[in-house]
């Protein structure tokens, strides 16, 4: 039973109290099954304010990180690594819950400067920026 899900993900951000959103790859069986969202990460995404694990990992998200991303403050995990996401780190970025835990935007395009801000997700565990 595969999962190729593919298409934009802008029917998610209508979802008002959703808390988890995982469109990313799949791997509960053995064999790795992919998802293959494209597109840029909409920024309806932002809306979405009771989410608090947000897993973009392994599609084909291109464009930039949506600056309204600190508006999530509820967030603990963000996952968009393996993507072809571009640009620079928003300092936004750093308005993101104090509860944020981890953050993983490795295998991306990203450049530029961490974000000073970055140093205010104080209970961060994790960060990956690897392969940009």
């Amino acid at each position: 039973s595969s999962n190729y899900l593919s298409g934009s993900i802008l029917p998610l951000t209508h979802l008002k109290s959703l808390e988890t959103c995982s469109i990313r790859l799949n791997l509960d069986r053995r064999d790795q099954q992919q998802n293959n969202f494209t597109g840029t990460i909409p920024t309806e995404i932002c809306s979405m304010s009771n989410v608090t694990t947000l897993a973009l990992a392994d599609n084909q998200l291109t464009g930039s990180i949506p600056t309204c991303i600190g508006s999530l403050t509820k967030l603990v995990e963000f996952y968009a690594s393996s993507n072809r996401l571009s640009g620079s780190l928003p300092s936004e970025i750093g308005k993101l819950s104090t509860n944020m835990e981890h953050l993983y935007l490795f295998g991306n395009d990203l450049n530029g400067t961490i974000p000073e801000e970055i140093s205010n997700l104080s209970k961060l565990q994790s960060f990956a920026l690897n392969s940009n």
